[in-house]
C-alpha cells in the first residue's frame, strides 16, 4: 500500500491541515534518515481496518488525530500509564505482537511548560476545556506533581470527567484564574474558522505571574495570546506543544532524541505557506 520508505504517519479525518509530515520529515532529514512521514486519510470506523492493513509493512508508528483517538484506546492491545488514565491514544507503536498505545500530548505540553525554566512541581495549573487534549494536560500536570489542576469547562459533567484524570484535580470557576501559575487553552477557541475573535477566559483575569499556553497554533497569533503579551504576560503558543508532543513520538517509534527548534522551524514554514 505504501513506499517501503514509509514508516510512519498520521491519520485522521480530515488530515491535509495537519503539520505532522513537515516536522517528522525535518527531524528525518536532520538525522540524514532518508526514511518518510505521511499523512493518510482515515474515517471514523475504519482505523482498525486500516492498522491491519498495513501491519507486517514498514509502517513503525502511527500518529492518530481527530476523530479517532477514541478508537485508537479500544484498538491497541497495550496502553501507557497517560493513555489509560486519560482515556485517549494519540500515538500507535506497531510491533510484531502488540499494538501498543500512547498520549504524548500531556507530556508535551509539560515540557513545553518547563523548557521555559519553570517547574511544574508544586503549582496551580488551570486548564480551560475538558475534551482529549484538556484531559491529557491533565493527567500529565498531576503526575508532574503539580499542586492542583483546576479545570473549567461550560459542561460542569465534562469537567468532571477531565478533573478526574489527576489525583489533585477539580472542577473550578474563574475564581481560580488568578492564582494559576500555568493556564492551558485546551479550546478552539481563535483559531481560523472557528470563532477568531473569541478568547477562551477574559485577559484581565490572569496574573501577571502566570505562564500562558495556548493551544491554537493556527493562527500562531491569536487574539488571546496578542493581548496578553501586550500586558506583558509570558505565552507560549500552540507550536510549543505540538513540537514537543511529536518529538516524544519519535523517542516511542525509534529511540531517538529529536530535535524541537529543527521540528518547530518546519512547522513555521509550513504555517507560512497556508
Amino acid at each position: 500500500m505504501f513506499d517501503a520508505d514509509v514508516v510512519a504517519m498520521v491519520v485522521g479525518s480530515p488530515i491535509d491541515h495537519s503539520l505532522s509530515p513537515a516536522m517528522h520529515n525535518a527531524e528525518f532529514a536532520r538525522r540524514s534518515d532518508h526514511r518518510r512521514y505521511v499523512a493518510h486519510e482515515v474515517k471514523a470506523g475504519d482505523l482498525a481496518a486500516f492498522v491491519h492493513s498495513i501491519r507486517g509493512g514498514s509502517v513503525r508508528g502511527l500518529s492518530v488525530t481527530m476523530p479517532l483517538k477514541a478508537e485508537a484506546f479500544a484498538l491497541v492491545g497495550r496502553r501507557d500509564a497517560a493513555s489509560t488514565r486519560c482515556g485517549s491514544v494519540n500515538t500507535i507503536s506497531i510491533g510484531s505482537e502488540v499494538l501498543a498505545g500512547f498520549n504524548t500530548d500531556g507530556d508535551g505540553c509539560v515540557r513545553a511548560l518547563e523548557s521555559t525554566g519553570r517547574n511544574v512541581a508544586g503549582s496551580c495549573c488551570v486548564v480551560i476545556g475538558a475534551g482529549g487534549a484538556a484531559r491529557a494536560v491533565v493527567e500529565a500536570c498531576g503526575r508532574h506533581g503539580a499542586r492542583e489542576v483546576v479545570v473549567l469547562n461550560r459542561s460542569s459533567a465534562q469537567a468532571e470527567v477531565a478533573a478526574a484524570c489527576a489525583d489533585v484535580g477539580r472542577v473550578g470557576s474563574p475564581d481560580d484564574i488568578g492564582r494559576a501559575d500555568f493556564l492551558i487553552n485546551t479550546t478552539p477557541l481563535g483559531m481560523s474558522g472557528v470563532a477568531d475573535d473569541a478568547m477562551p477566559v477574559e485577559p484581565e483575569r490572569i496574573g501577571d505571574h502566570c505562564l500562558v499556553l495556548d493551544a491554537v497554533y493556527s493562527p500562531l497569533v491569536t487574539k488571546f495570546v496578542h493581548a496578553l503579551r501586550s500586558r506583558g504576560v509570558e505565552v507560549l503558543d500552540g507550536l510549543s506543544m505540538l513540537v514537543h508532543q511529536a518529538a516524544l513520538q519519535q523517542r516511542i517509534w525509534f529511540g531517538v532524541d529529536a530535535d524541537v527548534r529543527v521540528m518547530r522551524g518546519a512547522a513555521e514554514v509550513e504555517l507560512s505557506r497556508r
